[in-house]
């Protein structure tokens, strides 16, 4: 049994890496894919190239939005799917992926499916890295991920969530441009769904100078949303947690160099948790 998977993939002038993502779809032979396109109406090649794979679509478009998530949300409109994921323009997966989703339904149909993906770095691959999750996410775990802790959240591209979660929780929040798959996992443990771990490599994340994630794969632009999100997410969790957070949070380290315990009480009782953080 082939349970029907939707890949939505969001693209804004990214030809040079578009059609290996378009492949690395089309090419793992998925007997019941849904592939949709979303495109903010790119200035370069990457029309002429969806185009030239349309055929494998279900869907797509090119024209102007308001930004990823707007996209992803016009692509989750469409979708059909009993699974839902999304990669992006200058991602890939690796081969058999999806047989390997497909596999892990039929055993048992999940809320969230989440692998490991290698970290790939462009023109310095020796950099290169595969991304250990290492375990199933938690409210608690997932709030970690402000701790710096990078197996405290899945890697995007290595996601699969069953399409009812989207009907129960809602869409991305377009509030997001860069932070949206942080909140949109939070806002999933939260309504209490469960997250399956697979010790597999299920995609490649690729860092370049023109991604979101920059081409040291630091994050660094990402930190002002990701506190954001941390903010409005703690507040659902006991006191007492609260506290172990803030506190635990390395931004006392980086953004502050209040290593003493007295300065470190001192600094969490009169001016609160990260809330000046050097972004």
């Amino acid at each position: 049994m082939y349970p029907r998977i939707t890949v939505i993939t969001p693209s804004y002038n990214q030809a040079q890496y578009l059609e290996k993502t378009i492949l690395s779809v089309i090419q793992q032979n998925y007997p019941n894919l849904e592939y949709i396109i979303i495109d903010g109406g790119s200035k370069d090649d990457s029309p002429a190239i969806i185009k030239k794979y349309e055929k494998h679509l279900a869907y797509w478009v090119s024209e102007s939005d308001k930004g990823q998530s707007d996209a992803l949300n016009k692509g989750l409109k469409r979708a059909t799917g009993d699974i839902v994921a999304w990669l992006n323009s200058d991602d890939w997966y690796e081969a058999g992926t999806l047989e390997l989703v497909a596999k892990a339904w039929n055993k048992q149909p999940f809320d969230v499916l989440h692998g490991d993906a290698v970290f790939f770095y462009e023109g310095n691959e020796e950099r290169n890295y595969r991304n250990h999750y290492g375990g199933n996410c938690t409210l608690d775990r997932l709030l970690k991920y402000w701790s710096c802790d990078r197996d405290c959240n899945p890697p995007q591209p290595s996601v699969f969530i069953k399409k009812q979660v989207f009907d129960t929780i809602g869409s991305l929040n377009e509030q997001y441009n860069l932070a949206m798959d942080y909140d949109l996992w939070l806002r999933i443990a939260r309504a209490g769904y469960t997250f399956t771990y697979i010790p597999e490599v299920l995609s490649y994340y690729r860092f370049h100078g023109n991604s979101k994630s920059g081409l040291q794969g630091d994050f660094k632009h990402f930190h002002k949303e990701w506190h954001q999100v941390f903010l409005k997410n703690i507040k659902q969790v006991p006191l007492s947690k609260r506290l172990f957070y803030y506190w635990d949070y390395s931004g006392f380290y980086y953004n502050y160099g209040i290593r003493s315990l007295p300065k470190r009480v001192t600094h969490l009782l009169t001016k609160g948790p990260i809330l000046q953080a050097k972004y």
